[in-house]
């Protein structure tokens, strides 16, 4: 939303027009979704940031990345579902999307969300394959178990039949 005008007009404009007033809210409430959809997605980062400051008063630009590489979420490109949805006709396979709309698409369209999303104390990952769910468990090491397709896994060592 832009409006032209002074800082003065801008705000009389807001207080005496009615619809202009419910346009502003409607568009703060849309970014403070976005804003919380952001720290939520990063909320891992933040709190390892927030610790390192504990022990520190400065971190540089360089640390905070190499803290937020250390704990990046899955990418959202990862949780798009192709096969039986309408991932094509949506145009969702435009590179050009940003990771926010993407996550507008998701929320539309569920059926584009590729399953399963696992979140434990460890982490958060995608698991298709149904494998890398053993790196969040607090015991990986729960012997054999069958995937939907038959496929025996023996999580103990890591061995498939």
């Amino acid at each position: 939303m832009t409006y032209l005008g002074s800082r003065k007009d801008v705000l009389e404009a807001v207080r005496y027009d009615g619809v202009l007033r419910l346009l502003v809210e409607a568009d703060l409430q849309r970014l403070q979704a976005r804003a919380d959809r952001i720290v939520e997605a990063h909320r891992d980062a933040i709190v390892a940031v927030a610790r390192a400051l504990q022990g520190r008063r400065h971190l540089t630009g360089d640390a905070v990345r190499v803290i937020f590489d250390a704990h990046r979420p899955v990418p959202v490109r990862a949780l798009l579902c192709e096969k039986g949805t309408p991932f094509k006709e949506l145009g969702v396979d435009d590179p050009e999307w940003a990771d926010d709309d993407l996550v507008d698409f998701l929320v539309k369209h569920p059926i584009l969300i590729n399953r399963p999303i696992v979140v434990t104390p460890k982490g958060v990952k995608l698991c298709r394959p149904s494998e890398p769910v053993l790196e969040l468990l607090p015991n990986p090491h729960i012997g054999c178990f069958v995937k939907e397709d038959g496929e025996v896994v023996d999580a103990a060592q890591g061995l498939h039949s």
